[in-house]
C-alpha cells in the first residue's frame, strides 16, 4: 500500500493509513525473536564460534544495529528471492535444457549455471516483467537538478519504478540490469543471483509438475499483488502437495504455496532427501 506521507510530507506526522503503528508492531515482534539469538551469541562467543553474528559483536555493533541489519537480510535477502522463483515457476521449457544437461539423478551444482543459457534468461525475463521490488529504496534530491525535461526541486523524494521500466515497449530491446550496478548496487546481489538460478533449476529437474484436473495452462491466473514484493494475487494455496516414489513404497507431505501442481520425484532423490546427501 502507498505510503500518503511519502507524496505528501505535510502529513508524515499523522500516520494517516497507521502503516507506521504496523510498521513498529511487527518490527518489535522480529526483534524480539532475534534478541534472543543475539543473548545465545553473547554466550557462545567464549566457546570461539564465528559467522557474522559474531563479527557484528565483535565490531561493537549496538542491538538496534544488529536488530537493523537482520531486519535487511530477512526481507532483501529472502522475500525478494522466493518471489523472483514463484513467478519463474510459470516457464516449463527450462525442462528441455536442463535434461539435456544435467543427468536424471543428479544434484545440480553451482559449477553447472554457466552452462545453462536459457536458464538465465529465464530468470532475467521474469525479474524484468515481474520485478519483486516494484519501486526501488526512495531517494531525495539534495539540490535541485533538471533529468532530462524533468526538473527536481531540492528534497523531493524520488520513486523509481521499475515494474513500468520492464514493461515500456521503448526499453524492449535495452539491456535491463536487475540490482543496479555502481555505487547503488544491490550488496546482496551475488548471493540472490546463485540462489534463484539453483533453486528454480533444481525445482524443475528434480520435480514433474502438472497442473491439476488438466487445466490449460494458458489460462493460469498471473495476475500481479503489489506490496513492498511483488505477489501473485491468486496462490491458489494448496495446504498440502504429495511427493509419491512408488517404487520404494514412500509417501511424502510437504507444505506448497507455489502453485495447485502434482509433484513427482524420481526415487532416487527421494533416497538423498532421506540419507540427508
Amino acid at each position: 500500500m502507498p505510503n500518503i506521507s511519502d507524496f505528501y510530507p505535510l502529513f508524515d506526522a499523522l500516520d494517516l493509513q497507521g502503516l507506521r503503528k504496523q510498521t513498529e508492531l511487527y518490527q518489535n515482534q522480529l526483534f524480539n525473536i532475534w534478541s534472543e539469538i543475539v543473548k545465545e551469541k553473547w554466550q557462545a562467543i567464549s566457546l570461539g564460534s564465528s559467522d557474522f553474528l559474531d563479527v557484528m559483536i565483535d565490531s561493537g555493533f549496538s542491538d538496534l544495529q544488529i536488530n537493523i541489519s537482520l531486519l535487511e537480510l530477512i526481507v532483501a535477502g529472502s522475500d525478494t528471492s522466493t518471489s523472483t522463483i514463484e513467478w519463474a515457476m510459470a516457464m516449463h521449457k527450462l525442462q528441455a535444457e536442463l535434461t539435456s544437461k544435467i543427468r536424471e539423478n543428479d544434484i545440480i551444482k553451482e559449477s553447472n549455471i554457466s552452462e545453462l543459457p536459457y536458464l538465465a534468461a529465464c530468470v532475467k525475463k521474469t525479474l524484468r516483467i515481474h520485478a519483486p521490488t516494484p519501486f526501488l529504496i526512495p531517494r531525495r534530491a539534495p539540490e535541485t537538478c533538471k533529468i532530462m525535461d524533468y526538473s527536481i526541486p531540492k528534497n523531493s523524494r524520488l520513486f523509481v519504478n521499475v515494474w513500468a521500466i520492464g514493461r515500456d515497449s521503448k526499453h524492449g530491446k535495452m539491456h535491463y540490469v536487475s540490482g543496479l550496478s555502481g555505487r547503488r548496487i544491490c550488496p546482496g546481489l551475488p548471493f540472490a543471483r546463485q540462489e534463484v538460478h539453483l533453486i528454480l533449476a533444481s525445482l524443475i529437474h528434480h520435480f514433474k509438475w502438472s497442473l491439476p484436473n488438466g487445466e490449460d495452462p494458458m489460462q493460469l491466473d498471473m495476475k500481479e499483488k503489489f506490496g513492498v514484493t511483488l505477489q501473485k494475487e491468486n496462490k491458489r494455496l494448496e495446504e498440502r502437495a504429495e511427493i509419491s516414489a512408488i517404487k520404494m513404497g514412500l509417501k511424502f507431505c510437504i507444505a506448497k504455496e507455489l502453485l495447485p501442481i502434482t509433484l513427482e520425484m524420481d526415487t532416487l532423490t527421494v533416497k538423498k532427501m532421506i540419507d540427508g546427501e
